[in-house]
């Protein structure tokens, strides 16, 4: 759990983003839920198209 947030502002939101007291620990933790050989590439186009889905769904675009 945080203690502290950083605030974002996003077009007419507000965002508190949680700031974790080890950064390194969530690192480490969230790296783990990767699946085992995916390539930095792989990586990337999964994010890619995640964002994409994000983004299309906000705005009803399909």
């Amino acid at each position: 759990m945080a203690d502290e947030f950083e605030l974002i502002m996003v077009r007419d939101e507000v965002l508190l983003i949680p700031i974790p007291k080890d950064p390194f620990a969530v690192f480490e933790r969230e790296g783990k839920k990767i699946p085992a050989g995916l390539s930095i590439s792989d990586l990337k186009k999964k994010a890619r198209e995640a964002a994409l889905k994000e983004v299309r769904e906000e705005h009803g675009i399909r």
